[in-house]
């Protein structure tokens, strides 16, 4: 009934938990829209790759695949939190190094196809725990929750990707910049989400 699902929905959005990492995957997925929405005029525009295109995104994408084999192989050693929010600082860090590496005019392709690997391999490390952790505390109401997380992520995260796209100025700086924006408001939605705790796996999870 729509009662039910009203006050499921009130539940949810009372869990800060739940709350706070249904964000932090909203912004992490604008920095992958940010992604697909630049990477075909950086190599285009900067670095005059064109047909050799697929190949290159292909590589970086084939770090994001690593990333989730390495996440199932490490996430019951260092749990959860302390796995998923070391991957968000690398993208911080990542991030910003590219954006000051950028303003420089010093990112080669190689350089670049490096650092995207890495922010995409951080990518799969961080999401799905912080998925899994959305949804900890939500079990008896998990269908409403689930909708919510996606609905939020799709929605949000194609409006923020859409932002940095219409950014582009033919630098390598709106994408970094939006990394870095992003991924600092999805590591203030996790301090919310933990109550200013952090990589804390003691919690349990």
């Amino acid at each position: 009934s729509m009662a039910t699902m009203a006050e499921a929905f009130v539940t949810m959005l009372a869990i800060p938990q739940t709350l706070g990492y249904s964000l932090a995957i909203m912004f992490m997925f604008g920095c992958l829209i940010s992604w697909l929405n630049a990477a075909q005029q950086i190599f285009a525009d900067i670095y005059n790759v064109h047909g050799s295109f697929p190949v290159f995104f292909a590589m970086i994408a084939g770090c994001a695949a690593v990333g989730s084999f390495v996440n199932n192989r490490l996430v019951t050693r260092l749990g959860m939190r302390s796995l998923s929010h070391s991957a968000l600082i690398a993208v911080i860090a990542m991030g910003g190094l590219l954006g000051l590496l950028a303003a420089a005019g010093i990112v080669p392709l190689v350089g670049f196809c490096v650092a995207m690997g890495i922010i995409l391999f951080a990518y799969a490390l961080a999401v799905p725990n912080f998925n899994a952790l959305a949804m900890q505390q939500v079990g008896h109401i998990s269908g409403m929750a689930s909708s919510f997380i996606g609905f939020t992520q799709t929605a949000g995260g194609a409006v923020l990707g859409y932002l940095v796209g219409q950014a582009y100025n033919r630098t390598i700086i709106p994408l970094s910049l939006g990394f870095v924006v992003f991924s600092l408001a999805a590591l203030f939605s996790i301090l919310f989400a933990e109550k200013g705790r952090f990589m804390n796996d003691s919690q349990g999870g």
